[in-house]
């Protein structure tokens, strides 16, 4: 009987190690390397979308879905994000969350845009 006992101390043990480190063995953060990757991603995007000034028009003539459609357009469907907009004095103009979790694995990419001497500042944090 007492032989029992011990058996049932050790999978006790074994059972507490497995759900202490599942969360450190599911949980996979961002690699500096796929970071810098995820980075590039958007700024090439944010980069695209005002090639032809489309970002430009749709940020100063607050043309909010439009944004969001362009932005969301050229990126992977595998990126999730928000996009913040703000003028030079940090005021918020527009936010959206797009499925963008809360987990700190994130990339964060600022585009500054000028237009008739108004700063606006375009802000993506992303995650894969």
């Amino acid at each position: 009987m007492n032989n029992c006992h011990g058996y049932t101390r050790i999978l006790e043990a074994i059972l507490a190690l497995i759900l202490l480190s599942a969360p450190f063995l599911l949980f996979k953060p961002i690699s500096p390397h796929n970071a810098e990757k995820l980075r590039e991603i958007i700024m090439d995007t944010l980069v695209k979308a005002d090639v032809k000034g489309d970002l430009t028009r749709y940020v100063y003539d607050e043309k909010w879905n439009e944004l969001e459609n362009l932005i969301i357009s050229l990126l992977p469907s595998s990126i999730k994000l928000s996009i913040t907009v703000t003028d030079a004095f940090n005021n918020v103009l527009y936010t959206v969350n797009l499925g963008l979790p809360n987990d700190g694995n994130i990339v964060v990419v600022s585009y500054i845009l000028m237009f008739r001497g108004a700063i606006r500042i375009v802000t993506v944090k992303a995650s894969w």
